[in-house]
């Protein structure tokens, strides 16, 4: 997943649990900050960047396959950079 970044200092933590990526998505959606959050084209996944001067984390479910992933990712310089990587990844359309 982290091949083409300039560091490869990343952290995945990745589980299944479809209960969960659903209540995550809709609590991601219910909240603030809306502008942090990154949907799939079916609305089906979703990604949370947190950044500061470089995104410092991002988190992602897939609420058809309950996929979870918590990327600590310290070398992706925005969230336009965090939003590729996600692309490349495969993991959003």
């Amino acid at each position: 997943m982290n091949r083409g970044l300039a560091d490869s200092n990343i952290v995945y933590l990745v589980w299944v649990n479809k209960a969960e990526a659903e209540r995550t998505l809709q609590d991601w959606r219910d909240g603030h900050r809306l502008e942090l959050v990154t949907e799939s084209t079916t609305h089906t996944a979703a990604a949370r960047v947190e950044y500061r001067d470089a995104v410092n984390s991002v988190h992602y479910v897939d609420t058809i396959t309950g996929l979870n992933i918590d990327i600590s990712a310290g070398s992706l310089p925005t969230a336009e950079a965090a939003t590729t990587f996600l692309h490349c990844a495969n993991l959003m359309n």
